[in-house]
């Protein structure tokens, strides 16, 4: 089971919004009472960004961007290797805290939110101010000519799943969603490729082969796992190389 990462604010002091672990601060300027039992410096926004959003001299969109930007890369976040300090790794049931509210956070006006979504890409079970995140599913668009085939695995832009029945001549599909079978215009629906299952991977992969021919060495190997159970590096790296080949960006 992957370990678990709380973040919250220092307001919030018991469960289920911190954990059983230590806790420690990931802000710029914290005041006496916000330092906890260290500091996860890699998550600390820089302090000149701080102060510009709060000015008003950049918006928050900017704000995260930064952030992001400026964010270690993720082999230092892994689980193991989120440091405190050199050789001293924040633990399973650690927290992490600021001193934004609640109601700013679900705005996504905070950048613990911004280091959440860091951390649950870098393997963490992440709780943030009580719930638990969700670990987003890599998709491609399903509207990328051949790109679907019978049974690929396909997410709505509502979150549901469903299985493509079978492709129709005029570039539609017939795609089964709880046991209901629905017709659909590819290119109006919004259906995309879930690269989370086995077969996706696959159908994706397939879809590239058939793209250049035959996979460059250079772009993916068998040894990565072009048609195995890819980890989330892996679905992410396929879904960039199908956009690049599709002529389109991430």
């Amino acid at each position: 089971m992957k370990p678990t990462i709380y973040l919250t604010n220092f307001a919030s002091r018991k469960p289920p919004h911190r954990g059983p672990g230590a806790v420690y601060s990931i802000m710029a300027k914290p005041r006496r009472w916000e330092h906890g039992d260290g500091t996860v410096h890699g998550l600390v926004p820089a302090t000149s960004d701080l102060d510009a959003a709060r000015s008003g001299a950049i918006d928050v969109a900017e704000y995260r961007r930064r952030y992001i930007a400026g964010a270690p890369a993720p082999k230092w976040l892994v689980p193991g290797s989120l440091e405190i300090g050199p050789g001293f790794p924040a633990a399973d049931g650690d927290t992490l805290c600021c001193a934004c509210s609640r109601d700013a956070a679900a705005r996504g006006e905070c950048h613990r939110v911004w280091a959440a979504d860091l951390l649950v890409a870098a393997g963490w079970r992440v709780v943030l101010d009580g719930v638990e995140v969700a670990v987003p599913t890599v998709t491609i668009p399903g509207d990328i000519p051949k790109l679907f085939r019978r049974c690929s695995p396909f997410v709505w832009r509502g979150g549901e799943t469903g299985v493509v029945c079978c492709l129709t001549r005029d570039g539609g599909a017939l795609l089964a969603v709880d046991g209901a079978v629905v017709e659909r215009d590819l290119a109006a629906c919004g259906a995309a490729l879930d690269l989370s299952d086995p077969t996706g991977q696959q159908h994706a992969a397939a879809w590239v082969e058939v793209m250049v021919g035959e996979v460059d060495v250079d772009w993916w190997t068998v040894e990565d796992g072009a048609f195995g159970d890819l980890d989330r590096a892996g679905q992410e790296r396929l879904r960039d190389i199908v956009l690049r080949l599709a002529g389109r960006s991430a």
